[in-house]
C-alpha cells in the first residue's frame, strides 16, 4: 500500500460517522517522513469538514453539538509526550470522545505507546515507515525529473540508511541546484584560466548524500538523552546489548537499561539484530566525544571480561580498548591453536598487545609467518628479540630456533649452524631435530651427533620420532637411515616436530636411489598437497625417473615461491628438464633467472642432487665456473661428514656427467673412480653398483677410443649398465646413456642395437615437453608430414644438426638425414632457406 492510498482511507475511516476506527498511527524512526504524513492527513481531514486538533487536546473535549462527529486529535511524536498526557489521550479514546492520528517512534518497552501501536494495529491502521529500497529510490528521483542508475541510488540509500525524508532532501537539493547544501566534496569544475565566465558546479550526487545525511545524525544524536546515546555507542564497538550487560556498563538499573535500548532501537540507528550502521558512526563519535566513546567501549570490555566467559571478539574488543589482562592472552592464544594461519597470526598478534609474552608470542608469529613464505615478517619478529639475548636461555630457544628456519629458507645453512651453536645442546629441547638437521647440512656430524642426544625426557610418542630421525641423519649406511626416516614420520603424533626435516628426509630416499621409499615418505611428510614442497617432491621424483611430461607438469602447477631456497629447487628442476629434452633456448631463460639465486644462495647437504642439475645445465651452456665454487663447498661437505654410502654416490654420478658435458674427460674419469671405490665397500648396495658400472661405461664411451670407430666397450657392457641404471629407476639417465653410445658408433648394426635399446628405457619424450617449462608450446597441426616427420622438422626450425635431432629423438643421424629428404620432396623444397621456409608456411612452428 502506498503512502498516498493509505492516508486516504485513514482519513475515510477515522473522519466518516460511526467509524469503528479510532486510532491511526505512523511508526517509523527519524527521518522516514511521518511529521511530513501526518500534516498531509491534518489538511486532508479538515478538507474533509473534520474537526481537527493539533497538539495535546482540551480537558473539555466533546463531539459537536449534535454528537455526530468527533474531533481528531493529530499528535505528532507521542513517544515524547509525558505518561500523564498519554493516558489522557488513550481515556478519551476509550469514551469515544476522539479519535487520535499520530505519529511515533517504535517503543516495546513504553506500555502507553505500545498499547497505542497494538490499537492502531487492530484496526489495521498502523503505517509502519521502512527503510526505503534502491528501486525507491530511483523512482522517487524520477518523480523529481532525475535519473539516478542504480550503483548511485545504492549510495545514496546506503548514506541515508534508506531513510526517506532523508533522501527526499538530498534529491530535492539535486534537482534544485543548491550548491550551498551539499558543498562538500563537489567538483567545481572551473580552470584558473577561464575567462568566459564562471562555470555551474558539478553536483556528486554521492557528497551531497554524505553531507545531508550527516547533518541529520547530528540532529538526531544530539536529541538523545546520555543512556540512550551511551547505548549507541555500545552498539558501535559490537559490544553485548543484553540488558544486563548494558546496566553493568552505564552502572544504571536492568530496568533503565531496558527503557535504553528500547530507545536506542527507535531511534532507527539499530538494525534487527541490533547492528549500528559503520556511516553513522563518526558522527556519533562528534557528538559523544572520542574520550566517552573509547571509556565506554572499554567498561564493556571488562564487563564482558568479568562474566569469566569472553569469547575471542572480546578479546579482541579488549585489546582495542587497550586493556592487558592475562584472560584476554589466555583466550586469543586458545583460539590461535585452533585457527588458520593468517587468523591465527592476528589473534598472537593481539595477545601480544594485551600482555602476552613476546619470548613466546613473538617466536610463534614469526613461525606463521615463515610458513606463509614471508620471510622479511618473520625476520623483522625475531631479530629485535635476538638482538637483546646475551647470555643462552630456555626462552631464548623459540626464537633462535625460528631465526634459523630463516637462515636456511633464505639459503644461509652456516648461520643457522652457529645458532643452534650459540644456543647449545642443553637449551634446544624442542628443537633438537631441527639443530641436528642444521649441523648436517654444513657437514658437522659431530656437532649434529652431540646436539642429538636424547637427555632425561619422557619416551613420549614424539621422543619416539625425533630419535628414529636423528638416528637416521646420523647414519652412515643406507638401509637403517631410510628405515629409521620411515619409522619416525609414520609414528610422530605432532608433525610439526619434524617440520624442518620434511625436504631432508625425502631428500635423503632419493639420494640412496630408493624410488619406493621416497614416494612413502611424500605421502608421510606432505599428506596437505597444497604444500609447495609437494610439488618440487613430484616434479624431482619424475626427473629422476626420467619422466619429463610429469616433471614439467609438476613445475608448472607448483606456485613460484618467495623462498629463495625453493625457488632455487625449482629452478634446478626446470633446469634438468630443458637440459634432457635439449630446449637450449627454455636452458638459457631459465639459467639467466638461476644466476642471482646460485650467487647468493648455501648449498646444503639436503641439496647436493639439485646442486648436480645445476652443475649439468651449466655444463650445457659454458658457465661451468658459475657453480664451481659450490661443487668445491659440496666436496668439503661431504668430506667432513666423511659420507661414502648416502649423499655421496649419486653426487659423483653427477659429477661424471657433468665433466663429460664439459669436455673435462679427467675430471670425470676421476669420479668414476671414486664411485668404483665406493662401490667395492662391503655392504654397498646395488645403487652405488649401477652408477659405479655406469659411470665407467659413460667415460670409455665420451673417450671413444676404441678400434674400427666402435666405443671402446662392448655393446654388451654397454646394454648392462642400461639396464643397471633402469633397474635403480634412473631411466632418463638410462636412456641417455643408451643413445650416446649409440651415437658414437659408426657400424649401423651396433648403432641400430643401442638406439632400440635407448628407446625401450628412455622416456616417452614429445619435442615440446622442454618448451613448457620454459613457458612457450609447439601447437600440434594437420598436415602434409607425418608425425615422426614434423617432429624431426620441429627441430630443424629450432636450429638443431642432424646429430642433436637424432640424440634428441633417438634415432641416428643417419635417419634423420633420411626424414629431412622425404619432407623436402612433402614440401616441394630445395635448398635449406627454402625448405625451412615451407616447414613455417606449413604450420610447423
Amino acid at each position: 500500500m502506498t503512502d498516498r492510498s493509505a492516508l486516504a482511507r485513514i482519513v475515510r475511516d477515522v473522519g466518516v460517522r460511526g467509524a469503528a476506527l479510532d486510532c491511526a498511527l505512523v511508526v517509523g524512526p527519524p527521518g522516514t517522513g511521518r511529521s511530513a504524513i501526518l500534516r498531509s492527513v491534518a489538511e486532508l481531514l479538515r478538507d474533509n469538514g473534520v474537526r481537527v486538533i493539533v497538539g495535546v487536546p482540551a480537558d473539555d473535549l466533546t463531539p459537536d453539538v449534535d454528537g455526530s462527529r468527533r474531533p481528531i486529535v493529530v499528535a505528532d511524536d507521542l513517544h515524547m509526550w509525558p505518561v500523564e498526557l498519554l493516558d489522557t489521550l488513550v481515556r478519551r479514546l476509550d469514551d469515544g470522545t476522539a479519535g487520535v492520528v499520530g505519529a511515533t517512534e517504535n517503543r516495546d518497552r513504553d506500555p502507553a505507546i505500545a498499547g497505542l501501536i497494538a490499537r492502531a494495529r487492530r484496526s489495521g491502521a498502523d503505517l509502519l515507515r521502512r527503510p526505503m529500497s534502491t528501486g525507491a529510490v530511483i523512482d522517487r528521483a524520477a518523480a523529481q525529473g532525475l535519473s539516478l542508475d542504480a550503483t548511485t541510488a545504492s549510495h545514496i540509500r546506503r548514506r541515508c540508511s534508506g531513510a526517506s525524508a532523508v533522501i527526499d532532501d538530498v534529491l530535492a537539493i539535486i534537482a534544485s541546484g543548491d550548491v550551498e547544501a551539499g558543498d562538500d566534496g563537489l567538483d567545481v569544475g572551473s580552470d584558473v584560466g577561464d575567462l568566459a565566465g564562471p562555470v555551474r558546479p558539478v553536483r556528486d550526487p554521492i557528497s551531497i548524500a554524505e553531507s545531508v545525511a550527516r547533518d541529520h545524525r547530528h540532529r538526531v544524536f544530539r536529541t538523545l538523552d546520555d543512556d540512550t546515546l551511551s547505548v549507541l555507542a555500545l552498539a558501535s564497538s559490537r559490544a553485548a546489548l543484553d540488558p544486563v550487560s548494558v546496566a553493568a556498563t552505564l552502572e544504571i538499573t536492568a530496568d533503565d537499561a531496558a527503557i535504553a535500548l528500547d530507545r536506542a532501537r527507535g531511534s532507527g540507528f539499530l538494525g534487527g539484530a541490533d547492528v549500528f550502521p559503520a556511516v553513522a558512526a563518526e558522527s556519533l563519535c562528534d557528538v559523544i566525544g572520542p574520550e566517552r566513546l573509547h571509556d565506554l567501549r572499554r567498561r564493556a570490555v571488562q564487563v564482558r571480561l568479568r562474566s569469566g566467559a569472553p569469547t575471542v571478539d572480546d578479546a579482541l574488543r579488549a585489546v582495542g580498548a587497550g586493556i592487558v589482562d592475562p584472560v584476554v592472552v589466555e583466550t586469543l592464544c586458545a583460539a590461535a591453536r585452533e585457527s588458520e594461519p593468517a587468523r591465527a597470526a592476528t589473534l598472537l598478534e593481539a595477545a601480544e598487545a594485551a600482555g602476552g609474552d613476546a619470548a613466546w608470542l613473538r617466536p610463534a608469529r614469526a613461525r606463521l609467518a615463515l610458513d606463509a613464505g614471508d620471510l622479511p615478517g618473520a625476520a623483522r619478529l625475531v631479530d629485535d628479540l635476538i638482538a637483546d639475548i646475551t647470555t643462552p636461555t630456555d626462552r631464548a630457544a623459540d626464537a633462535l630456533a625460528v631465526a634459523a628456519a630463516v637462515a636456511r629458507a633464505t639459503g644461509r645453512h652456516t648461520q643457522a649452524a652457529d645458532l643452534f651453536r650459540w644456543l647449545g645442546p642443553d637449551l634446544v629441547a624442542g628443537h633438537r631435530v631441527a639443530a641436528v638437521d642444521a649441523l648436517l647440512a654444513v657437514g658437522d656430524r659431530a656437532g649434529a651427533t652431540t646436539f642429538g642426544q636424547p637427555g632425561r625426557r619422557a619416551p613420549t610418542a614424539s621422543r619416539f620420532a625425533e630419535d628414529a630421525a636423528i638416528a637416521a641423519m646420523l647414519s652412515a649406511d643406507v638401509e637403517p637411515a631410510v628405515e629409521e626416516l620411515i619409522r619416525a614420520w609414520s609414528s610422530v603424533g605432532d608433525p610439526t616436530r619434524l617440520r624442518e626435516l620434511g625436504w631432508t628426509s625425502f631428500a635423503l630416499a632419493v639420494q640412496c636411489g630408493d624410488q619406493i621409499a621416497a614416494a612413502s615418505l611424500r605421502d608421510l611428510i606432505w599428506a596437505d598437497t597444497d604444500d609447495p614442497d609437494c610439488a618440487l617432491a613430484d616434479a624431482w621424483s619424475a626427473l629422476h625417473a626420467g619422466d619429463l611430461d610429469a616433471a614439467a607438469a609438476a613445475i608448472a602447477a607448483e606456485s613460484p615461491s618467495t623462498v629463495p631456497a625453493a625457488r632455487l629447487r625449482r629452478l634446478a628442476i626446470a633446469l634438468g628438464v630443458a637440459g634432457r629434452t635439449g630446449d637450449m633456448a627454455g636452458l638459457a631463460t631459465t639459467w639467466r633467472q638461476a644466476v642471482p639465486l646460485i650467487v647468493s644462495v648455501e648449498i646444503g647437504l639436503a641439496d647436493v642432487a639439485l646442486l648436480g642439475e645445476l652443475w649439468l645445465a651449466a655444463a650445457r651452456i659454458g658457465d661451468a665456473a658459475r657453480v664451481a665454487r659450490h661443487v668445491a663447498a659440496v666436496d668439503a661437505l661431504l668430506d667432513r661428514l666423511d659420507d661414502r654410502a648416502v649423499w655421496r654416490p649419486l653426487w659423483t654420478w653427477y659429477a661424471v656427467r657433468a665433466g663429460l658435458l664439459a669436455g673435462d674427460l679427467t675430471g670425470a674419469r676421476s669420479r668414476a673412480g671414486d664411485l668404483a671405490a665406493m662401490s667395492a665397500q662391503a655392504g654397498a648396495t646395488r645403487f652405488v653398483a649401477a652408477l659405479s658400472e655406469a659411470a665407467a661405461v659413460s667415460v670409455a664411451v665420451g673417450a671413444d677410443v676404441g678400434g674400427a670407430g666402435q666405443p671402446s666397450v662392448s655393446t654388451q657392457r654397454i646394454t648392462a649398465a642400461v639396464a643397471g641404471l633402469e633397474a635403480v629407476g634412473l631411466r632418463g639417465d638410462a636412456g641417455r646413456l643408451a643413445a650416446d653410445a649409440a651415437l658414437r658408433a659408426d657400424d649401423t648394426a651396433v648403432a641400430t642395437s643401442l638406439l632400440r635399446t635407448a628407446r625401450s628405457v628412455g622416456p616417452d619424450r614429445p619435442a615440446n615437453v622442454g618448451r613448457t617449462v620454459a613457458g612457450g608450446l609447439n601447437n600440434d597441426v594437420d598436415g602434409p608430414l607425418t608425425e615422426r616427420e614434423a617432429e624431426v622438422a620441429r627441430e630443424l626450425l629450432a636450429g638443431f644438426t642432424y646429430r642433436e635431432i637424432g640424440e634428441r629423438l633417438y634415432i641416428s643421424a643417419k635417419t634423420v638425414e633420411h626424414h629431412v629428404a622425404r619432407i623436402r620432396r612433402r614440401l616441394d623444397a630445395g635448398s635449406r632457406s627454402e625448405l625451412l621456409a615451407a616447414i613455417r608456411a606449413a604450420g610447423y612452428q
